[in-house]
């Protein structure tokens, strides 16, 4: 089962670490609907690199995943394109 993300991590308002993990939450349990015992995700975070709303909840997001991933069997990988950053972006 594949899923695109970009829907469920950024709404018209902005980034939301609440509604993220609610997406999460909501791919785990589609995953146990369907017979999984877990899942992967994989996420492409490039977009946290542009100026929006909300970006300075994702160390909340990363907390709460790291919390979910040890009550689950989900393993998650967040992914950047440093060539499109500054070294501010890493700090």
């Amino acid at each position: 089962m594949l899923a695109a993300s970009q829907d469920g991590l950024v709404g018209p308002s902005g980034f939301s670490a609440e509604r993220a993990m609610e997406w999460i939450r909501g791919q785990l349990a589609d995953s146990r609907r369907h017979g999984f015992a877990g899942i992967r995700v994989a996420l492409d975070m490039s977009w946290a690199l542009q100026p929006m709303t909300g970006i300075e909840e994702l160390p909340t997001l990363e907390e709460e995943i790291a919390a979910a991933v040890s009550d689950a069997e989900m393993s998650v990988l967040c992914g950047y394109d440093r060539s499109g950053s500054t070294p501010s972006h890493w700090r």
